[in-house]
């Protein structure tokens, strides 16, 4: 499931910037509560997304 919408938010507007670039931060920050909804509503379930890295996440 996140990897559906991972590729739909690398080709959304609202997170890839004018010039192309995508910062991760954004990619999350619509990741996450696409996530959370779709598991909730279609699979009764709860499933948060965690970003994980060098600043741990902040």
């Amino acid at each position: 499931m996140r990897s559906v919408f991972l590729l739909k938010g690398i080709k959304n507007e609202d997170v890839v910037a004018a010039d192309g670039s995508l910062r991760l931060d954004d990619l999350f920050a619509y990741l996450g509560p696409q996530v959370e909804r779709v598991a909730r509503k279609q699979y009764n379930n709860e499933q948060t997304p965690q970003l994980i890295g060098a600043n741990g996440g902040q």
